[in-house]
């Protein structure tokens, strides 16, 4: 089998996304799309400062991120969890990864997901 007949095969039709679609996965699909929108215009940003030398524009920056911490409460309040207990959650994982302190050891070693 080619590539192209694999991905004919595999791929999900479009009307079978459109018909499984309710307000709420739409809801969450719209709100995915945002953060790959302000992610985009973020890794933009830091590229034309890193690779072409211009300067960082700092308030264009705190905008994007003012954007993403708006994605993240619009996600928060779809799941139903609130972003302190994300960032809790956050915390506990990253303490079971990585103890105290950071090692490529710990990173490689994944504790949390043991």
């Amino acid at each position: 089998m080619t590539h192209s007949e694999l991905v004919t095969a595999l791929v999900k039709p479009g009307g079978d996304i459109l018909r499984q679609m309710t307000p709420q996965k739409a809801n969450l699909m719209h709100i995915a799309h945002q953060f790959a929108d302000e992610a985009g215009e973020i890794v933009s940003a830091i590229k034309k400062h890193t690779c072409y030398n211009q300067e960082l524009d700092v308030n264009n920056l705190v905008e994007e991120i003012g954007d993403i911490q708006f994605a993240i409460e619009a996600l928060c309040q779809a799941i139903g969890r609130s972003p302190g207990f994300c960032m809790a959650c956050n915390v506990d994982k990253l303490t079971k990864r990585y103890g105290s302190s950071y090692s490529d050891k710990a990173a490689q070693d994944r504790a949390d997901k043991q």
